[in-house]
């Protein structure tokens, strides 16, 4: 064999050497990501999967919502009452505040809730939005259901549906930062150990 052929054969032989181990690299990294992006995949469906047990369970754990729903309350009636107060002086031109008797009905008659309608239509049409823009809102929105939410007043039907509201969002982002903590950190410390050991 000749010097050329026997330097031609090396050649191709560290060549396909270098190939072969960029091709398992790649395919390692390729797994790697593969696997990562079901990980990623898998997290985002345990927290559409979960979060509304959760924020199920929490609900129904915490039962009369509390502190925050007498605070919310308070504030939306106050809201409420500062509305109908200047309705009335604009339509009248009397002060509202001389009248209390009058004032809890007006209150009670402004904003109120529908228990045959789903609870973000009924907060949607006590919004405060111009009555065409609340129309086509409410006509693009699917009415599939009752009111879940069930109170004396309009005051603690929107606390109660700020709270819940509140709940079912930190319920979604806790659920998706401990599947997130659970299965890629996991996963990216055992590839961190297997890679730096």
């Amino acid at each position: 064999m000749s010097q050329d052929t026997y330097f031609n054969i090396v050649a191709l032989s560290i060549v396909g050497i270098i190939v072969i181990a960029n091709l398992v690299t790649f395919g390692i990294h390729l797994v790697k990501k593969g696997v990562r992006a079901l990980l990623v995949i898998l997290v985002i469906v345990i927290t559409f999967v979960y979060s509304p047990k959760v924020s199920t369970f929490l609900v129904n754990k915490i039962g009369d919502y509390g502190i925050v729903q007498n605070v919310v309350s308070y504030l939306v009636e106050r809201d409420v009452e500062e509305r109908v107060v200047r309705r009335y002086q604009m339509e009248t031109g009397e002060d509202l505040t001389q009248n209390p008797t009058l004032l809890e009905e007006l209150k009670t008659t402004a904003f109120t809730y529908d228990p045959n309608v789903r609870d973000e239509i009924n907060i949607i049409q006590n919004a405060g939005l111009p009555r065409a823009l609340t129309n086509v809102i409410v006509l693009n929105m699917k009415d599939t259901g009752q009111a879940k939410i069930q109170a004396d007043n309009f005051y603690d039907y929107a606390a109660r549906f700020l709270v819940s509201r509140a709940i079912m969002f930190f319920s979604y982002i806790a659920v998706f930062f401990l599947a997130d903590k659970l299965l890629l950190g996991a996963y990216d410390r055992r590839f961190e150990y297997h890679y730096l050991k």
